[in-house]
């Protein structure tokens, strides 16, 4: 590729500056590893005549590699005279959780401090071609579905990617031309990391296999738009006031409409929203729901039925069933302690005790709960290791045992703490029974007087 080629590479960018910012001329802080990708972008943005703020993160990852990655840098920084900042995270940190899921992390938010500091108007990151088509196949092998395959995006307030349509060889032979220094890192070769594996041995024998397959992988985003504009088309024809949906149109859609819909209901109203799979497999019952009554999409989502339309709902903190909203209600901690939580059967408080065998009541410590619990109706799959048992057990089974009568095994309810544990089962209503139910032998409190979460029955 001799200057006049490669050209077009540096006026494509200059054309996403000018189509993304209203400035000619925005600062821009750009995120510089030292890679090959990297130090092209960054040189031509000052071709370009772009103000620019470096950030170098060193993981420390690596150990010599890692010193000379942020050394080069460094040192072309200072001969363009650009300012640079370089962040050095502590390792244990990464260890701890998925590598590079908290390494993307610590790079977002140590770039967002730099723009906010620079107060410049962008975040640019040298994602390619290459990266957007590794994105989509693992969305793909990951199980999403139409409405995930948008990949990223040239611009995505703050992110700017303007590289994004330049292949990997591109910039490689864009990089030979003008003799950039950049460096290689040898962990991009490590097959332990999804990405490498695609990367390295599986998009290989594709090319080989499956000539222009890369193309018709590009084209998923396109397809992923219709799809979504679509399935926002069915989602307005169905809405009627604030949060609801018309109940007749959402029970007429065919299951996996209805799923898709509801789902970017929820997204839309609930960026940050998580709908597991067995919450999803709910929705089915929806068109048995009587008034009032409500399916738990998430620990603070419900669906309620309100007469010919379905609510979203995000249970306030101190929701109760005497209210006759909804079947599940959710207990924090700060509701409690402002005082007792007041259920239609139970009554919910929080202090120091040192009887936790007091008969008509439940005591569970609170050191070992993970907020908000959820209290909801039990599951056929739920299971819980009754308190002075070795083994777990079915709820069902345990109801069974306690001699819950078949008929009013439906009513009795769990108390699920934030992180998905059971740490009580409560009877139903009016059961012979003295005790309200029972804890989990993980909710135990220690011999000592120690502060409890106290569940009685309501008198």
């Amino acid at each position: 590729m001799n200057k006049s080629i490669s050209q077009p590479i540096e006026k494509q960018v200059e054309r996403h500056i000018q189509a993304c910012f209203s400035s000619s001329n925005p600062k821009i802080v750009i995120g510089v590893s030292g890679g090959p990708d990297s130090m092209a972008l960054l040189h031509i943005l000052l071709r370009l005549s772009v103000p620019v703020v470096i950030g170098h993160l060193n993981y420390q990852k690596r150990g010599q590699d890692s010193e000379k990655d942020q050394q080069l840098v460094e040192e072309y920084a200072e001969k363009k005279g650009i300012p640079f900042y370089v962040t050095r995270p502590e390792q244990k940190a990464g260890e701890a959780a998925n590598f590079q899921e908290w390494a993307r992390e610590v790079r977002l938010d140590f770039l967002q401090d730099l723009l906010n500091r620079e107060e410049g108007d962008a975040i640019a990151l040298a994602h390619h071609r290459n990266d957007q088509i590794e994105t989509i196949i693992q969305k793909l092998f990951r199980g999403a579905g139409p409405g995930g395959w948008s990949g990223m995006k040239l611009y995505d307030p703050p992110i700017f990617r303007p590289l994004l349509e330049v292949s990997q060889p591109e910039i490689q032979e864009y990089i030979d031309e003008w003799n950039i220094p950049h460096r290689i890192d040898k962990s991009n070769l490590a097959p332990q990391y999804a990405r490498n594996f695609i990367r390295n041995e599986w998009i290989p024998e594709l090319d080989r296999w499956f000539p222009g397959w890369r193309s018709n992988i590009l084209e998923l985003p396109e397809k992923s738009d219709v799809f979504t504009s679509v399935i926002r088309t069915l989602l307005q024809s169905a809405a009627t006031g604030k949060d609801r949906l018309k109940r007749k149109q959402v029970l007429d859609w065919k299951p996996e409409v209805k799923i898709a819909v509801l789902l970017r209901w929820i997204k839309d109203k609930y960026p940050d929203a998580s709908v597991s799979g067995s919450a999803l497999e709910e929705l089915d019952n929806l068109g048995s729901l009587q008034t009032g009554q409500s399916l738990q999409l998430t620990s603070q989502l419900y669906i309620m039925r309100d007469r010919e339309s379905f609510a979203l709902l995000n249970a306030p903190h101190n929701y109760t069933e005497e209210k006759g909203d909804v079947e599940s209600f959710v207990l924090t901690r700060e509701a409690l302690d402002s005082g007792s939580v007041k259920h239609r059967d139970f009554v919910f408080e929080i202090k120091w005790v040192d009887n936790f065998t007091k008969p008509g009541q439940l005591s569970l410590s609170v050191e070992s709960l993970e907020w908000p619990i959820t209290v909801r109706t039990w599951k056929p799959g739920d299971r819980f290791q009754p308190f002075g048992m070795e083994g777990h057990q079915k709820v069902k089974d345990h109801l069974t045992n306690r001699k819950i009568s078949a008929a009013r095994k439906k009513e009795a309810r769990v108390l699920e703490t934030g992180k998905g544990k059971i740490a009580a089962v409560l009877y139903p209503p009016g059961n012979e029974r003295r005790e309200p139910g029972t804890i989990a032998e993980s909710a135990r409190c220690s011999s000592k007087a120690s502060e409890a979460l106290v569940i009685q029955k309501k008198s």
